[in-house]
């Protein structure tokens, strides 16, 4: 409920994802890399110096539901 799609082009996808209580957007990026055979991504805070682990716990468990597809 909190996540909006910005873009959706071929192999690209980039979302906005805000913070539970006071809605702070972290961008989150995906690019397949079909030569490398690997998904790149990233996850930033825009605002603020830190985020308490949430992107790097967010990439994680993302990172972990892709490895369990078959």
């Amino acid at each position: 409920p909190r996540v909006e799609q910005l873009a959706d082009q071929d192999k690209y996808l980039a979302f906005v994802f805000r913070s539970r209580l006071i809605g702070y957007p972290d961008d989150v990026e995906f690019l397949l890399d079909d030569t490398a055979k690997v998904i790149h991504f990233r996850s930033a805070s825009r605002l603020g110096r830190g985020d308490m682990g949430v992107n790097r716990a967010r990439m994680e468990a993302i990172s972990k539901a892709f490895a369990a597809q078959p």
